[in-house]
């Protein structure tokens, strides 16, 4: 197991450690969290006759992880889907000796990243960037690398509105409807997720959250991960449901849940009527793609391939439900 740096919290959604050296191959990680968008991620360090490289980003090996690996040469970008992928590599044509500085800034689906080194500086721009899953983490390549302080914030917590949702949350895919909310401006939403997220883990990362913010709104997106079975509503779901209304009564919250479409291998039924009888605000979102809100039928051209995400336009239907069921998602800030 990797070594958990010991890290402060500062005001704002901010986390700052230290460590006096890097040992080859030693990983240091801080907070695990599934912040979609808008985080930076910086690492000064020392870089002795040893140096041999460092690595750093958010998640390694899991789903929806990317990561910076920086030598003596080259800087390269990864993604881990189904397997970790290069992205981008290119040489930097710096001399990494002495003080240097590692910067990624994480916006909604790209990233910049800066290395600095000798008083020059090195720039990726727009690259593709997840990293929305797993640990922030550093991790020495090889030989040492010393006086390594790391820094990762992210103004979203300061947002009006937390959204926690899974796999229909992607800030730039034309299939996902928060893709629409984002391209159109509005920002007002600290969004948390990833593919394959159920309700137990959301609720963990919304209480993780709340530690950095106290939201005027909060958005609960999940329930397709928890599918109801014939007898009943899924307890993973209607457990963690329940907990994270109660929490957002004790703070001062409020609470809005959504509906969640059925699809032909995944029955929402009983939750949905679960969230229609809650007496709480919801967005209603398994009627914009299913016509028959008790069959996991969509209309036709709504549902992609897989059977179980939206194409394009059933992303686009499910946004306009959400614009109508909950305009105050397009605040902009």
């Amino acid at each position: 197991m990797p070594e958990i740096l010991s890290y402060k919290r500062e005001a704002g959604g901010s986390l700052f450690a230290k460590q006096e050296k890097l040992e080859a191959e030693q990983t240091v990680t801080l907070e695990k969290n599934t912040v979609i968008c808008n985080k930076n991620l910086t690492v000064s360090f020392f870089a002795g006759q040893d140096f041999g490289g460092l690595r750093a980003g958010h998640g390694l090996k899991e789903y929806s992880a990317s990561y910076v690996e920086v030598d003596g040469k080259e800087i390269r970008v990864f993604f881990t889907g189904a397997e970790t992928v290069l992205v981008k590599s290119v040489s930097h044509g710096l001399e990494i000796k002495g003080s240097a500085c590692l910067v990624i800034r994480a916006g909604c689906g790209k990233a910049s990243v800066t290395l600095s080194a000798g008083g020059r500086s090195f720039d990726i721009s727009d690259v593709m960037w997840a990293g929305r899953n797993g640990y922030i983490f550093v991790q020495s390549l090889a030989g040492n690398t010393h006086d390594v302080a790391v820094r990762w914030d992210c103004n979203d917590y300061r947002k009006p509105i937390y959204a926690v949702g899974d796999s229909y949350f992607n800030p730039t895919a034309r299939e996902r409807w928060t893709s629409y909310l984002i391209g159109n401006g509005y920002n007002g939403s600290l969004l948390l997720g990833y593919p394959g997220m159920n309700s137990t883990t959301g609720l963990s990362e919304f209480k993780q959250a709340l530690t950095y913010g106290n939201p005027e709104f909060a958005l609960w997106c999940l329930g397709m991960n928890d599918p109801d079975s014939r007898d009943g509503i899924s307890e993973t779901y209607k457990k963690a449901t329940d907990e994270f209304i109660i929490i957002c009564r004790e703070k001062g919250i409020i609470p809005v849940l959504a509906t969640i479409p059925n699809v032909p291998s995944r029955t929402n039924v009983l939750k949905n009527s679960y969230v229609r009888s809650s007496g709480l605000r919801y967005i209603d979102f398994c009627p914009a793609v299913n016509p028959d809100v008790n069959s996991g039928e969509w209309y036709e051209g709504m549902l992609c391939p897989d059977g179980v995400h939206p194409a394009e336009a059933g992303a686009k239907a499910l946004y306009i439900r959400a614009l109508t069921d909950f305009p105050e998602i397009m605040r902009i800030c």
